[in-house]
């Protein structure tokens, strides 16, 4: 007996609804994903994790900040979107690859010039004011 292939939807994540990133922080998405896909020597498989990492991160952001601005990003908003994750039930494996991927999306965000320090450094500094 055959089966017929399974094709994803383009856009949707699996386990997740159609959820569309505002354009603010879509094209941060998009500029990460081009430069994985072109600077670095990841598999394909791996650039569609960090996708859908980045993607469920930035959504947790867009949820949390009103105007969807990257510079919102930081140590705070990193670490609700975590507790979300524990809280739901994630594995301690896909929580650990999650923060590999955000430490990894923060790095690049501050080497392209959309961030001036990196999220570590973002709620550190922020905590000691």
């Amino acid at each position: 007996m055959r089966f017929a292939p399974r094709h994803r939807t383009v856009g949707v994540v699996r386990g997740q609804g159609p959820e569309q990133l505002p354009a603010p922080l879509a094209v941060h998405l998009d500029d990460f994903v081009d430069h994985l896909r072109l600077d670095g020597n990841r598999s394909e498989h791996t650039v569609r994790a960090y996708e859908t990492d980045i993607r469920s991160l930035l959504t947790h952001l867009a949820n949390t900040d009103a105007d969807c601005r990257i510079d919102a990003l930081d140590l705070e908003v990193l670490r609700s979107w975590l507790a979300r994750m524990v809280a739901d039930g994630a594995a301690r494996t896909t929580v650990t690859r999650r923060t590999s991927a955000a430490r990894t999306f923060g790095a690049w965000l501050v080497r392209s010039g959309r961030l001036d320090a990196d999220l570590r450094d973002r709620g550190a500094r922020d905590a000691r004011r």
